[in-house]
Formats: structure tokens, sequence, C-alpha cells
């Protein structure tokens, strides 16, 4: 299995904005994620749970709110997805993570 994440890190201005974190699937297998962030606060994501298929991209949606500047991280947990899964967040509750992607996050002035 081998998901890759691009870009390595994000960088916002501090007024906030959005921008697109992309997902890329290199493996043989289906995989379901699951988004967790160091600053729920200032930060949404679009969508937390989701299923990415063999061989494809994904994009996710990255939005800050209005904020001091602070530097943050959000990481990436994923597993085999399970056979037959329809809902990825019911779906999670019973993987444990194979591995995970780190990525950081800069809200700058």
């Amino acid at each position: 299995m081998a998901l890759f994440g691009s870009p390595q890190t994000v960088i916002f201005e501090a007024d906030g904005g959005s921008a697109v974190y992309t997902l890329t699937n290199a493996g043989m297998t289906d995989l379901i994620y699951k988004i967790k962030s160091s600053n729920n606060k200032d930060y949404r994501f679009k969508n937390v749970y989701g299923f990415i298929d063999a061989g494809t991209k994904l994009g996710i949606e990255i939005t800050r709110t209005k904020a001091p500047p602070k530097n943050d991280k959000f990481i990436v947990q994923y597993a085999p997805a399970p056979s037959g899964a329809k809902d990825p967040q019911a779906a999670w509750k019973n993987q444990n993570p194979l591995a995970e992607i780190s990525v950081g996050l800069y809200a700058l002035r």
C-alpha cells in the first residue's frame, strides 16, 4: 500500500483562506483514511473521513479562518478499506491505522 500526499507543507495567510491537499493512492489496494488536526479551531477539512480507490487521486479541501499566525499540523491515518463498506466514518471505528502522513500547516502574516 502506497499513499502519498502533496504538498508536504501548506501555507496560509493569517487572515484565512483555502487550499487543496492531494492524496494519491499509488498502490493496488483501496484505502480508508481519517484526518486529525492539531488545531480544529482554525482549520476545517472536507472530508475528514473517506475512501480512496487504488490508483486514484483525491483532493482534500482545507479552510483556515482568520486567526493569529501559528504553526500547526495535521495527519492522515490510513488502512485497507473494509470490503463492502459504504460509510467511511462508521467503517473507521473498526480499523487500526496502518500508517500515517504528517503535514505542516503554517499561517503567516
